[in-house]
């Protein structure tokens, strides 16, 4: 962890490699790999013989605009009047417990590992954006790619790059451009120089690799019902593992990998199986109900036409329509018509 000197404190955390580094590096900055126009730049810092690091913030005291509304409701998180938070940081020493002081807010940045290969992938379908990511839901169908792909030299390519799609990736050494050049470049050699040339099977391949070291690690925070059939348990892994890849890839990317049927994994099976899956028990559950209707239904019809009986014979009970009938008591001499 590092601590700001000026006047502002901050803090900024450091991943281990990174603690002894004492390389001036320059923050410099690219377009998000997703083409999604609604996320900011990433900004980034390079160290030599170590790659690349986004530079990222968090706040201790704001939750996630994901819980934004449950925080609010659950009194979670309190703001002054112009909506700062008024939550504090606890900076100690652990080797001095003495040496430590309290910050004004909870923010925080930190350094965390990166693959420019993203950003390589956003610039070969750098014509297709989107605002969203719920736009990820409407299938994209591109077919044709940027007429000016073809091969070059890897100097080359690094200057189509800062003239084409951003100054900012002069900034990129020629040693990490060209490791993120062979992830999703086929290479062809002539006369001694090596010739690069991004193409869709390269890119997939790169991603399907991502997406095995998801699922080889895959996230124990994400809830998967565990009563899923083994079966099931796989294909809805590789699901929810190719999704993660949406927040880093853009929508024409994200639609390949959906439909990819390699050997190595069949990324649309698993997709299909799952989503079968999930539709039948949204079909079970539909008929569940549907039955439980009707019953409900027929119960609230039986009632209804009981007591509909019951009502027609209490009307047809009426005193007009009564007989009085006639005897020999000592009474009816008293109503005996007059002569």
């Amino acid at each position: 962890m590092t601590v700001g000197s000026d006047s502002k404190r901050w803090i900024l955390v450091l991943p281990p490699e990174l603690l002894d580094c004492k390389e001036n590096a320059q923050i410099f900055s690219l377009p998000h790999p997703s083409n999604n126009t609604s996320k900011d730049r990433m900004q980034l810092v390079e160290f030599k013989g170590k790659g690349i690091y986004q530079l990222k913030s968090h706040e201790f005291s704001r939750g996630c605009s994901y819980t934004d509304d449950q925080d609010q409701a659950e009194d979670n998180y309190h703001y002054t009047k112009d909506g700062k938070t008024i939550k504090s940081t606890l900076v100690i020493n652990e080797n001095d417990p003495q040496n430590g002081y309290v910050m004004e807010d909870g923010d925080f940045q930190y350094l965390s590992k990166t693959d420019i290969t993203f950003n390589l992938i956003g610039f070969f379908y750098k014509e297709f954006t989107v605002q969203d990511e719920k736009d990820y839901l409407r299938e994209d169908a591109p077919t044709t790619m940027q007429s000016d792909n073809k091969f070059l030299g890897l100097r080359d390519y690094h200057d189509l790059l800062v003239d084409s799609h951003d100054h900012e990736w002069s900034k990129v050494s020629l040693e990490t451009f060209k490791a993120a050049m062979e992830n999703v470049a086929d290479p062809i050699e002539e006369a001694g120089d090596i010739y690069y040339k991004i193409t869709t099977q390269k890119i997939m391949q790169c991603l399907i690799r991502k997406t095995r070291q998801i699922l080889d690690a895959f996230p124990t925070t994400i809830p998967i019902p565990s009563s899923l059939p083994p079966e099931i348990m796989e294909s809805a892994k590789v699901t929810i593992a190719v999704n993660l890849l949406i927040s880093l890839i853009p929508r024409p990317a994200y639609w390949h990998l959906v439909k990819y049927t390699g050997e190595e994994l069949n990324v649309a099976k698993a997709f299909q199986k799952y989503e079968d899956y999930i539709q039948n028990i949204k079909d079970v559950t539909k008929e569940k109900e549907s039955l439980v209707q009707s019953a409900m239904n027929v119960g609230l019809t039986n009632g209804s036409n009981s007591t509909t009986k019951t009502t027609k014979k209490v009307v047809k009970k009426t005193v007009s329509q009564r007989k009085v009938a006639t005897g020999k008591g000592s009474i009816d001499g008293f109503f005996k018509r007059a002569k």
